[in-house]
Formats: C-alpha cells, sequence, structure tokens
C-alpha cells in the first residue's frame, strides 16, 4: 500500500502504489508458466484523480492449470502483489 500525496504541490510525501504493483509484477512469472499452466493480469484499477499519488491500486487476474498444485502456487504469489 502506498500514500498519497498531492502530485504537484509535494509529491515526494507520497508513495505510489502503482509504481510498488509495476515492480511486483516484472518479478512474476505471467503468460505460460508450463504446457498446462497459465497466468494473467487483465485488469489494473487504482487512484482517486490524475494529480494525486495513488495509494492503492487493484489488480485482478487469473490462474488457469490442469494441475491444482501450480494453481495453489502461482495463485499465492500472484496474491501477494
Amino acid at each position: 500500500m502506498g500514500k498519497a500525496a498531492h502530485s504537484g504541490i509535494e509529491p515526494e510525501k507520497g508513495i505510489n502504489a502503482l509504481t510498488i504493483a509495476a515492480e511486483a509484477i516484472s518479478k512474476i512469472s505471467l503468460g505460460k508458466i508450463s504446457d498446462d499452466t497459465t497466468s494473467n493480469i487483465g485488469i489494473i484499477r487504482g487512484g482517486t484523480a490524475t494529480n494525486v499519488v495513488p495509494d492503492l491500486i487493484e489488480l485482478e487476474g487469473e490462474v488457469r492449470s490442469r494441475e491444482i498444485d501450480c494453481v495453489q502456487k502461482t495463485s499465492k504469489i500472484l496474491m501477494c502483489i
């Protein structure tokens, strides 16, 4: 979770949740993970205005697999971001 701040007056007082989410997404496997497993984040939502550093970002995604163990492992990783 970030910290909101006015982006024109004092952006240095904010913690940008979008930047945190982007860094986390860049470190996980998306797409085809194995022959039986895929993962994707398809919706990113957040912020309250264009002039406010966003403090909260919501991500929605899915994991599909024929292997339940792989779904559980990949889902846990995605839920941590």
